[in-house]
């Protein structure tokens, strides 16, 4: 038995060195319209596009022996493309022009590989589906399906990163400041147009994710991060008929993203941030959601097919350890925050206010029982400008203040135009606990320090009341 352990190691031991004798990382130019695979991948003289440089097999690394045991686990690697002149830990930079629909699979690194745009360049991609694979980044892409050669993008989503049945798991993946739309333009885009030309955005069904300071639009599903350890951060999503986002993994992490325009098309009931457990005998764990903003509308592309979407919505617990703060959502919903099966959630410091007070929406934050009857435990709702549904076991309510519309011109600065700091001498001034706020982020939307009497809402008032709201703005280009 010795002996079969000690020649696996050796093994692998030789396995490694074989490739990771490249030390240094070296960067590698990619010109779709200039490049060949003759060339050496300097700026002088660069390689073609990303789909050529992948069909040649120009990227060495590791692959798993398939099919992967997924029973066991056991990752048996192999040696890939050993004439390969790409390593791990090397940068592709991608110049101006089409590079084709990008397909990862079971490509696994040690080190990430880095594939960006160029400075000044506008590199574009129809799809990216990254299968299998593991440690990649891709920043600084437009990844425009009207310029795919594909009849439908992979799992119907643009950028698809997929644990695979055969292939194996996918993991520590970023996708990091790009751009990606279903199709420039969808205004003149009718309900059925939506069904047929919208896809989904980002689906992440795979561990250790970052999804961060992408532009998300004209699609069906925003952003999706179904596994563990996902962070989706500072992403924009404008215009989608289905959720903007979704957090289906334990230890998941939604910050600062700003949501907008969900287009009515079918039935689904659409959500700006929406998450279940995932089954009736296993909770969700460790979700943060906090700094995001949501609108039900900013230059809505067609408002004959406005939807009224929901907020942030956890209908389908059990969720323990959540926490929901320094939220603004200007939405017309009753469903504005709400959460039916959760123990230890903590809802603090969210603006909510209603763009439509002439219809009966007013919109809320809850906190019940799961639709079987569980109650859940050591629930608090403190320092919310909102209406809140009192009176539900197991939650601990402390100030919260609902304004009626007609006082929102004596609590905000100028609510129409998405301005929520708060005015001198308003009622929600100094009138927050700081009991839980020290113990969760003491600071506001703005990453303005609270104090030992913070104000109710999303955001602090600062001396002089300059605070910054220029990531609270109504383009979808940020």
């Amino acid at each position: 038995m010795w002996s079969g352990i000690v020649k696996c190691l050796l093994g692998l031991f030789f396995l490694y060195f074989s490739v990771s004798s490249h030390v240094s990382s070296e960067v590698f130019y990619l010109d779709p319209k200039t490049g060949s695979l003759s060339n050496d991948g300097s700026v002088n003289s660069p390689l073609p596009s990303l789909q050529d440089v992948l069909s040649a097999n120009l990227i060495k690394g590791y692959s798993r022996k398939v099919p992967f045991n997924w029973q066991t686990g056991v990752e048996e690697l192999e040696i890939l493309n050993p004439a390969g002149v790409i390593n791990e830990g090397d940068t592709l930079i991608l110049n101006s022009g089409f590079h084709g629909d990008i397909s990862i699979k079971n490509i696994i690194n040690s080190k990430k590989i880095e594939i960006k745009a160029g400075l000044n360049q506008k590199p574009v991609i129809g799809t990216l589906s990254v299968i299998g694979s593991r440690h990649w980044i891709f920043e600084g892409l437009t990844i425009d399906f009207s310029q795919s050669k594909l009849v439908r993008p992979r799992g119907d989503y643009l950028v698809f990163i997929e644990n695979h049945k055969f292939f194996g798991p996918a993991s520590d993946i970023e996708i990091n400041n790009n751009k990606i739309f279903s199709d420039t333009d969808a205004n003149e885009w009718s309900a059925e147009d939506w069904k047929i030309f919208a896809f989904g955005g980002i689906r992440a069904n795979a561990n250790n994710i970052s999804i961060k300071r992408n532009s998300v639009t004209n699609t069906s599903f925003g952003i999706s991060g179904e596994g563990k350890n996902t962070v989706i951060k500072k992403n924009r999503i404008f215009n989608f008929s289905g959720d903007a986002i979704r957090a289906l993994g334990d230890n998941s992490i939604v910050e600062s993203n700003i949501v907008a325009n969900s287009i009515k098309v079918d039935d689904n009931h659409d959500d700006g941030f929406q998450s279940w457990a995932p089954n009736s005998e296993k909770a969700l764990n460790n979700l943060i959601i906090r700094n995001n903003v949501f609108y039900t509308k900013c230059n809505h592309p067609n408002e004959a097919l406005l939807s009224n979407y929901q907020g942030i919505g956890l209908f389908d617990g059990f969720y323990n350890n959540v926490v929901i703060e320094n939220n603004i959502l200007y939405l017309n919903h009753w469903h504005a925050i709400t959460i039916l099966g959760g123990n230890n959630v903590t809802i603090m410091h969210n603006t909510i206010v209603d763009p439509n007070p002439n219809d009966e929406m007013d919109p809320w934050i809850k906190v019940a029982a799961h639709k079987n009857g569980q109650v859940g435990t050591e629930n608090s709702i403190y320092n919310n400008i909102s209406k809140v549904i009192f009176d539900q076991p197991g939650v601990d309510y402390k100030n919260n203040i609902f304004i009626q519309p007609d006082d929102y011109t004596n609590v905000f600065q100028d609510h129409k135009s998405f301005d929520f700091r708060i005015k001198d001498n308003s009622i929600v001034v100094d009138r927050g606990s700081s009991n839980n706020t020290v113990l969760l982020h003491n600071f506001d939307i703005e990453s303005n320090q609270r104090d030992n009497y913070p104000d109710l809402g999303a955001i602090e008032l600062m001396s002089d009341n300059n605070t910054s709201v220029s990531h609270i703005n109504c383009s979808s280009d940020g």
